[in-house]
């Protein structure tokens, strides 16, 4: 069984809907580190705790702090329970 009696599908994607298991590490979080890279380039993202587990794309890019910015998103595949997390958006 990957989620409670009477979680939702597509609660997947946070915190609180980690899938259960017997081994609990960082509270079944992933934390993310995010800060700006090279004007026009992808943010630079880290996260913890290290493993494999998970896979993620970066679709985010710098941008001028003195332009609007596109809201910074990191989303969860939870309907495919893939542990595949997209990070589109802006920083600046």
């Amino acid at each position: 069984m990957h989620y409670g009696n009477g979680w939702m599908w597509d609660e997947g994607s946070w915190w609180y809907a980690a899938p259960i298991g017997a081994l609990s590490v960082n509270d079944n979080c992933i934390d993310f580190h995010i800060e700006p890279g090279k004007l026009g380039q992808p943010a630079i993202i880290d996260h913890f705790p290290k493993t494999e587990y998970i896979s993620r794309s970066n679709k985010t890019t710098t941008v001028d702090s003195n332009v609007e910015l596109k809201k910074l998103k990191i989303e969860r595949d939870g309907v495919g329970r893939t542990n595949h997390f997209s990070m589109t958006g802006e920083i600046a």
